[in-house]
């Protein structure tokens, strides 16, 4: 199961450990093809193919009948791997996105309290 799943169990702190060890598991890969790899002839191509083999075995896992979860600590860990500013912009954005969904998904009488005030004087 994913964060969000041991998230739901109840368990903050398993929830934790679970997101940090679905991003090692993107990291992981690309950094060892950054670091090993140039020896073996192997270039920065091949480690993104190596995070991109991490993050579609998160979403299709052999053991689990290829039902996976969205992948998206893997991800992240693949992209700071490669470039970690990359990787950084894109969480920031990806937050931001979520964010303004959550916000305008949100029915108006949650978002404007002042209204809610002014409609019973």
């Amino acid at each position: 199961p994913g964060a969000t799943n041991v998230l739901r169990s109840g368990s903050k702190p398993a929830a934790l450990m679970t997101l940090a060890l679905d991003a090692l598991k993107g990291y992981l890969p690309v950094l060892l093809v950054l670091i090993y790899g140039p020896r073996w002839g192997l270039s920065e191509t091949t480690a993104a193919f190596a995070g991109l083999a991490a993050f579609l075995g998160h979403l299709y896992p052999v053991f689990f009948r290829f039902q996976g979860g969205k992948g998206v600590a893997t991800a992240a860990g693949a992209l700071i791997a490669i470039n970690p500013w990359l990787g950084l912009a894109t969480l920031l954005l990806a937050l931001a996105m979520l964010l303004f969904i959550v916000w305008w998904t949100m029915p108006r009488k949650k978002r404007e309290p002042d209204d809610i005030a002014k409609r019973e004087n």
